[in-house]
């Protein structure tokens, strides 16, 4: 199957990427210009890298007339708008990338010759922002951020436009994702770096309760939806189906790690912070048939045996 994977270089995708290798797909990857490859080097002669950006229309048309990708996943997002830290214009990459490129993608697909058959694309609980926990697929959406708003406002497009594409769309809203390879700007992989060096992590109080998903049970869940029959427009959580403390996260890994020291409360809370961060999942169970097979202990065991490995070496 030819399949088009935007994103493909970065965390989720790259693991999705080497997922769909092994299953002998025939897949396309779409990046930037400035993305680096090292997280799927190892593949990199089994994939067609396309150079381009979802914010250019000319280059993504060229990209989807030449693949005409049987189905395509759409991974590739801004997440520099999570907090409010710059005022306005953390607006502008939010809104430039994650709801005017996925339309850019989304026209592309819809004049194309032969349009793919399904349209996946990777959303996130950040858009239900300060809606009742736990989040449900029902729920009026309430972002506290930049980022989460960019792509509530994604999903309402998608939901409007989806009776006039000729492909089906599925959105699925992922808890936060950890696992090998994600970007030490994120709360799990910064503490785990920090700890292996025997330094000291500064953090907020950490009582929030927050759905941790590790990678591999995300990229089961995107190959699920691939396949399960469902109707366009589908929003489906995607989660462990557990809330844990960020307290409680930080305290288990650094038991594991060994070394390093916690300094709680250090830091204050930032605008944009989403306080409750977890989910239903039933629908993901009955509709994709999908359930999360990886625990906290064991997720934060893999990861950090892959960050224990690269310890030392170029980030």
């Amino acid at each position: 199957m030819r399949v088009l994977v935007t994103g493909g270089t970065g965390f989720i995708g790259s693991h999705l990427v080497r997922r769909l290798i092994d299953a002998g797909n025939d897949v396309h990857v779409f990046a930037r210009k400035s993305s680096d490859l090292f997280r799927i080097q190892d593949a990199a002669s089994e994939i067609t890298l396309w150079r381009g950006d979802v914010t250019d229309f000319d280059s993504v048309t060229r990209t989807v007339d030449a693949v005409a990708p049987e189905i395509v996943f759409h991974l590739a997002g801004d997440t520099s708008g999570r907090r409010w830290s710059r005022g306005f214009s953390e607006l502008d990459a939010s809104i430039d990338v994650n709801l005017l490129g996925t339309l850019n993608l989304l026209r592309a697909l819809h004049r194309a010759p032969k349009p793919p058959g399904r349209f996946i694309r990777a959303g996130g609980l950040a858009e239900y922002g300060d809606a009742p926990v736990p989040f449900d697929e029902s729920a009026r959406e309430l972002p506290v951020s930049a980022y989460g708003a960019s792509q509530a406002a994604t999903t309402v497009l998608l939901s409007a436009l989806q009776s006039q594409l000729s492909f089906l769309v599925i959105t699925l809203r992922f808890a936060a994702v950890y696992g090998p390879g994600r970007s030490e700007e994120f709360f799990l992989p910064a503490l785990i770096v920090r700890c292996l060096e025997g330094g000291e992590f500064e953090m907020t109080s950490g009582d929030q309760p927050w759905d941790l998903l590790y990678v591999d049970d995300a990229v089961d869940a995107l190959l699920c939806a691939a396949e399960a029959p469902a109707a366009s427009g589908e929003i489906v959580n995607i989660g462990s189906g557990c809330a844990y403390t960020l307290r409680e996260v930080a305290e288990r890994a650094v038991a594991k790690i060994g070394s390093g020291r916690l300094r709680i409360g250090a830091i204050s809370a930032s605008a944009g912070d989403i306080r409750k961060l977890y989910c239903r999942i039933e629908k993901a169970r009955r509709m994709l048939e999908w359930e999360p097979r990886v625990d906290l202990d064991a997720g934060l065991d893999r990861t950090i045996a892959w960050y224990r490995q690269r310890a030392g070496k170029p980030a």
